[in-house]
């Protein structure tokens, strides 16, 4: 009784692709080099057409001292702000790391002592309630009712943060 050879686990299709491995090789490579010289076409098409255009404009702008002028000023513009838009980046990032090294304190204008922080509470949270001082160093007066403001934004709300005079703090403390 003759044995049949061992079936491959993928398949007979396999066995038929991998049975012309030298002719699929070779049309595989056919195939990519008919794809590389297209490529190559397309692209040397594609330059030859944006060297027509920049010569055209070359010469559009010869005897336009005031347009070359124009453009070199504008794009020194643009690259003086590309260099301050990163620096005012660099400079937010710093301020957040000292921020964030010092332990994250409120950002208040006005001296104050903390009363109660978020933090340690049994369930921890980004709150902290703090006393405001006057800024004379003297004590807020007990009999008077307390001014609460609640924050929702941790302080970037508009004139609430107590980062300013002008704000709902400082005038509560006039």
């Amino acid at each position: 009784m003759d044995q049949l050879p061992p079936a491959s686990p993928i398949g007979p299709l396999a066995d038929r692709v991998f049975a012309d491995g030298a002719d699929q090789q070779a049309r595989l490579a056919a195939v990519a080099k008919q794809h590389g010289d297209a490529v190559t076409a397309t692209v040397a098409a594609h330059t030859a057409r944006v060297q027509h255009a920049g010569e055209a404009i070359a010469r559009g702008l010869q005897g336009r001292d005031d347009l070359v002028h124009a453009l070199g000023t504008y794009l020194t513009d643009a690259a003086q702000r590309w260099i301050l838009y990163w620096d005012v980046l660099r400079r937010r990032g710093d301020n957040y790391l000292e921020h964030e090294a010092a332990g994250a304190p409120p950002v208040l204008g006005f001296p104050y002592e903390l009363v109660l922080d978020g933090r340690t509470l049994p369930r921890p949270s980004n709150y902290a309630m703090v006393q405001i001082l006057p800024h004379d160093g003297g004590r807020p007066n007990p009999k008077r009712r307390p001014y609460l403001i609640i924050d929702p934004r941790a302080g970037q709300g508009a004139g609430i943060g107590a980062s300013k005079a002008e704000s709902q703090v400082g005038v509560a403390l006039k």
